[in-house]
């Protein structure tokens, strides 16, 4: 099973979809970066905004505004991610709690994308509630979780999976930060038994930094969907740039 929306699905155990970040600062930096994304290679078939790179994130009329520029730039064969990565999960937003929630909330309402990343353990118990009604306003979920620090037990990344897959996701999304190779082994195993478990739920994992950079093309043995790529900047550690990853996904698929 796959998400699908317009032209593009997002499925496991195939050619992953590539997804590059637009981080630029100020409107008319953002809107010449998502220009530039429309023009590289059709196997980008994502663009995820950072609003919390933007200077004015917190103007919701703003982000709408912009929202509905870059939106009208995907067209039919790529997606729109709206981002707000925050503090405690390695952004530069400083929100929590249910100014989060209110602003997702807001965003949702307001704003034009085909995809909402939602820092599902930063919102207020429980966190069904707010997926509940960010679907009532018609937002398609990718409910994430970034650990910048360390890789956890396996059982905890797949307790974390299947958590947010449970509470109502329509894609669920992983990052965690290895300190030894067996731990992007662990994330890759991890991320095959949950794309086994739960076919029908597309599962997005990477292990981030440069020991983690193999997770990040292994898809189609790990099972995860997406993989990010940069194209003027990297929105996390251990991305590629996106000629160089799509390069090392043709030669590895033959």
């Amino acid at each position: 099973m796959s998400f699908k929306k317009k032209n593009v699905s997002i499925q496991s155990d195939c050619y992953p979809a590539i997804c590059v970040p637009i981080t630029g600062t100020t409107k008319e930096e953002i809107i010449s970066e998502a220009r530039e994304c429309t023009e590289l290679d059709k196997k980008v078939t994502l663009i995820e905004w950072r609003l919390d790179m933007f200077k004015d994130w917190k103007d919701i009329k703003a982000v709408s505004d912009i929202s509905k520029e870059i939106h009208d730039l995907t067209g039919e064969d790529r997606l729109l991610i709206l981002t707000l990565r925050t503090t405690e999960e390695g952004g530069k937003a400083k929100i929590s709690g249910e100014a989060y929630r209110d602003y997702l909330y807001g965003v949702a309402e307001n704003s034009s994308f085909d995809l909402l990343d939602v820092q599902y353990f930063c919102l207020p118990k429980p966190e069904t509630e707010t997926v509940e009604e960010l679907h009532r306003k018609n937002a398609h979920i990718i409910a994430s979780h970034h650990d910048f620090t360390e890789t956890p037990a396996e059982e905890v990344m797949e307790n974390h999976l299947v958590t947010m897959k449970e509470g109502g996701a329509d894609i669920v999304k992983l990052a965690v930060m290895p300190k030894s190779k067996a731990d992007v082994l662990s994330l890759l195993t991890v991320t095959r038994r949950v794309c086994d478990l739960f076919p029908e739920t597309p599962v997005i994992t990477m292990s981030m930094g440069e020991l983690g950079k193999p997770s990040r093309y292994l898809n189609e043995l790990s099972g995860s969907a997406v993989t990010f790529a940069a194209n003027k900047k990297a929105s996390a550690p251990g991305q590629l740039w996106v000629d160089e990853l799509i390069h090392i996904l043709d030669v590895s698929e033959g």
